[in-house]
């Protein structure tokens, strides 16, 4: 093979300076150029291109800096000697990613515990414990993905490419990216939720850090024809190509434990030691580090604004009131704009406690104060991590479906309209590649009846399979429709929850097809009464569901609400009647209504008693009513916030309006303004 010739030394700094650029060459290239001539320009690139990955991977693992520049010098040193068998990878950057979480990981099994720390200047992980804690478990959940999912992370998540960017790269559609994308994000979202950890602190996260110009030299020079290694990074690097043996897997959960289960400052190393210093307390391994409690939460919803003139708003604005030792101390008008921009009672999701994602994709960010993200005409369909996919709602305009990273505020297109799982319907499972959706049959049903359906297996790019036949306990919407979603909530990427008529509750293999009874919950009306009832189109049971609803629990259990809320332990295959309707935080609403005021379903009022740890707090004729997508209740630590309608003083009718109750003065208190929708807390 012709060797590719070097560049003379005026421009291998300028290479190495476009590393990051998209004009420059490719990784593949990079990498075939150092195996097939030794061209030392390209692997210094290569270093340049992928270092702060490297060392941030090496920083989070590791406690101290000179174990972190071993890792890292060890890591560019298998580069260079495997160089022939990486340019075969589809992702150079996955290659360093799994082989520098190695190294951190032998180099973190080899150092004894007691042995002192040298001490550490201030860097990027300086800042929450508990950031940095989940960052390095993300290192170490990556190893368990799959090739594909793994890939697509690290390069879009870790090397903040763009999905375009990454597609151009592996060879593949961006559609692709996206849904192997989305795949990782559900199932490192699930793992550290197993963990103990919330998920939600994936979003902003630090993955790459500067690399100290010394560390980078030394890696550079890994590449070069005479660089003898020092013994150690050739010990080292040699190991990396292998597999850990049991000694060493359970050499590094020992250290990974006595590493992980400190105090939060001791856990990254950056402190000086001190004399005589008492020991640390051990905890789990992966447990979250403790935050303090907050003296001080804010509340975010959305109000109406009755402009003179109107009789009804156009108008939403939205409003966070926040709360100091149980108090309101300030209320405060965030953004004010068109309802079509907002949607009446629509849905909105929180980034990382910072930015606020309106239903038409428009993004506020609360640090910065200002929208950061407008699409004419936008409806958002998911948000995952930092990311916020929307389609282009009007007929104007370019059609298709576009992505919104709130960490770096690019904007790109990924997809055409409806294209793979976006074109899902029904209940979508975790991993987005497949839904499960109703299938309306064509018979006449008496009121009273269960409504008859059947349930089909919807993927992208294939014909629906039928799953059998099922029921509900309630008719159509009031637009005389059933939703496609049928009731039942995923256990996992295969297996899906639901009732073959009311009470007989099912697992439903989407895998084989096949369906395994769970429990048989004896019906609730006595013969003859009717299990729902219609008004016009619609369709309601006695208490004003228009279907069951079911809800995973933390420890596994479903709640199952057929009016009367059930308990389901599905692995045991028992269930309970709940007394209580658990609302997050330690807050609670009794299961059954205390009062039911029967005018009709469309305006019934229902009374249920909340109460704190135990203790009654009041009661709430709004809480009944609430959903996952229009929340009508929202908890954090010591305050809940419900919205229901108020009668207040000189006005003739109730309007909506938001109650907060504190524990720290054990009192409601009334927000000002017609509210329109909670959002949540952020701290």
């Amino acid at each position: 093979m012709t060797p590719h010739p070097k560049p003379p030394a005026t421009q291998l700094r300028a290479l190495a300076l476009a590393a990051n650029s998209s004009a420059g060459l490719p990784d593949a290239e990079l990498v075939r150029r150092y195996a097939d001539a030794g061209d030392e320009a390209a692997f210094e690139v290569l270093v340049w291109r992928h270092g702060p990955l490297v060392w941030g991977t090496c920083r989070r693992i590791l406690r101290h800096r000179q174990d972190a520049e071993d890792a890292f010098q060890a890591t560019f040193l298998a580069l260079a000697r495997s160089a022939r068998a990486v340019a075969g990878w589809r992702s150079v950057a996955a290659w360093l990613h799994r082989v520098s979480t190695n190294a951190a990981i032998k180099v973190c099994a080899r150092r004894r515990p007691t042995a002192a720390l040298p001490a550490d200047g201030p860097t990027a992980f300086d800042a929450d414990p508990a950031d940095r804690e989940v960052a390095a478990v993300i290192d170490r959940e990556l190893a368990r993905l799959p090739e594909r999912y793994r890939v697509a992370f690290v390069l879009c998540c870790l090397e903040g490419k763009t999905n375009a960017d990454a597609a151009r790269e592996l060879g593949c559609p961006v559609g692709t990216v996206d849904s192997r994308l989305h795949a990782a994000r559900r199932r490192l979202r699930a793992r550290l939720a197993r963990l103990g950890f919330d998920p939600a602190a994936v979003a902003g996260l630090t993955f790459t850090l500067a690399v100290p110009p010394a560390v980078r030299a030394a890696a550079i020079s890994c590449g070069l024809a005479t660089f003898t290694p020092p013994p150690a990074i050739a010990r080292l690097a040699n190991q990396l190509g292998r597999p850990m043996t049991h000694a060493t897997a359970t050499a590094v959960a020992a250290t990974a434990v006595l590493a992980l289960a400190v105090t939060a400052a001791s856990i990254w190393g950056f402190e000086k030691p001190q004399p005589n210093p008492e020991p640390a307390p051990v905890r789990r391994a992966n447990a979250p580090v403790p935050r303090p409690a907050a003296a001080e939460a804010s509340l975010l919803f959305t109000e109406l604004v009755l402009k003179p003139g109107e009789n009804g708003s156009s108008t939403i604005r939205l409003s966070r009131a926040t709360f100091r030792n149980g108090k309101l101390v300030a209320e405060d008008a965030l953004h004010t704009g068109d309802a079509s921009e907002f949607g009446y009672q629509a849905r909105y999701r929180v980034i990382g406690g910072r930015y606020v994602v309106c239903q038409s994709a428009t993004v506020y960010d609360l640090a910065a104060k200002k929208v950061v993200h407008a699409f004419d005409g936008g409806r958002v369909l998911a948000v995952e991590g930092s990311q916020v996919y929307f389609v282009n709602n009007k007929v104007v305009g370019e059609q298709g479906l576009f992505q919104y990273d709130t960490a770096s505020g690019r904007r790109e297109k990924v997809a055409a309209p409806g294209v793979g799982r976006w074109g899902l319907h029904g209940a979508v499972s975790p991993d987005g590649t497949k839904a499960v959706v109703r299938a309306v049959k064509n018979v006449a049903v008496l009121e009273g009846r269960e409504m008859p359906y059947g349930l089909e297996l919807d993927r992208p790019g294939q014909p629906r399979t039928p799953l059998g036949d099922f029921a509900a306990t309630c008719g159509t919407t009031g637009s005389g429709f059933l939703p496609d979603a049928p009731p039942g909530v995923w256990l996992d990427d295969d297996r899906f929850l639901t009732q073959t008529a009311l009470g007989k509750v099912v697992v439903l293999d989407t895998a084989t097809g096949k369906q395994s009874a769970v429990v048989a919950i004896p019906p609730t009306h006595k013969p003859g009464e009717k299990a729902w009832e219609t008004i016009g189109a619609s369709g309601f049971t006695p208490l004003g569901l228009q279907q069951p609803r079911f809800s995973l629990l933390p420890g596994g259990r479903v709640m199952y609400e057929a009016d009367i809320v059930y308990f389901i332990d599905v692995a045991k295959k028992t269930w309970e009647k709940a007394a209580w309707r658990p609302l997050g935080h330690g807050f609670e609403s009794s299961a059954l209504p205390d009062k039911v005021a029967d005018v009709d379903r469309y305006t019934k009022t229902v009374t249920v008693t909340l109460r704190h740890k135990g203790k009654v707090i009041g009661t709430s004729e709004g809480v009944w009513w609430t959903t996952a997508e229009q929340p009508r209740v929202v908890a954090t630590d010591g305050h809940l916030a419900v919205m229901e309608h108020v009668l207040r003083p000189g006005k003739a009718v109730p309007t909506a309006a938001v109650r907060v109750w504190s524990a720290a003065t054990g009192a409601w208190q009334t927000l000002d303004g017609w509210a329109d929708g909670l959002i949540g807390w952020v701290k």
